[in-house]
């Protein structure tokens, strides 16, 4: 049976192209605690400017380059859902509502027997709620890469004690240790 998966990692340092290989290969589902947010920030819709200085709606933007590519294009994108994950929800309303989504979302899964991947664990509370549903946690590092976001989301991960580290040298490299770290839980 396939494992359950947490990758816990700062930004730009493979999570993402991790959970890809497990989809792509593997089968597994994708689970992300960053999706709701995403959700309600395109409810909200506000107006943002690109790195170009075009102005437009969020939801169009989004519409047009998909959430990765209005990352890079619209700074503030990334800082909306900061704001609006952590300093609102998380601060002040709970600390536990994104988790909790995920795992009700996740568990829906689990009972279709489909292997579950959450591909951004930031806090310590996440990666203990995942720990306790039994998902392995796996930290993906990318050496020379450093963020320069000093926002709680991106700083606190380094807290968390994984059960395994995936070095992101290359795409390459680090699907093939995710293909051996795979192989040895297949049959566990």
């Amino acid at each position: 049976m396939l494992p359950h998966i947490a990758l816990v990692g700062s930004a730009r340092s493979g999570k993402d192209t991790v959970a890809q290989h497990l989809l792509t290969r593997y089968g597994y589902v994708r689970v992300a605690l960053a999706d709701p947010v995403r959700d309600a920030l395109l409810i909200i819709n506000p107006l943002v400017a690109t790195t170009t200085g075009e102005v437009g709606r969020l939801a169009e933007l989004v519409a047009a380059h998909g959430w990765e590519e209005v990352k890079t294009l619209v700074p503030e994108a990334r800082r909306l859902m900061q704001v609006l994950g952590t300093d609102v929800v998380r601060a002040l309303i709970d600390p536990d509502a994104w988790v909790r989504i995920a795992i009700r979302t996740a568990e829906k899964h689990h009972a279709a027997g489909q292997p579950v991947v959450v591909s951004d664990v930031r806090y310590p509370n996440e990666a203990d709620a995942f720990r306790t549903h039994g998902y392995l946690l796996v930290r993906i590092t990318r050496p020379g890469h450093r963020s320069d976001d000093a926002h709680s989301s991106e700083t606190t991960h380094h807290t968390i004690d994984c059960d395994v580290e995936l070095t992101n040298t290359t795409v390459t490299a680090l699907t093939a240790q995710v293909d051996q770290l795979i192989a040895q839980h297949e049959h566990a």
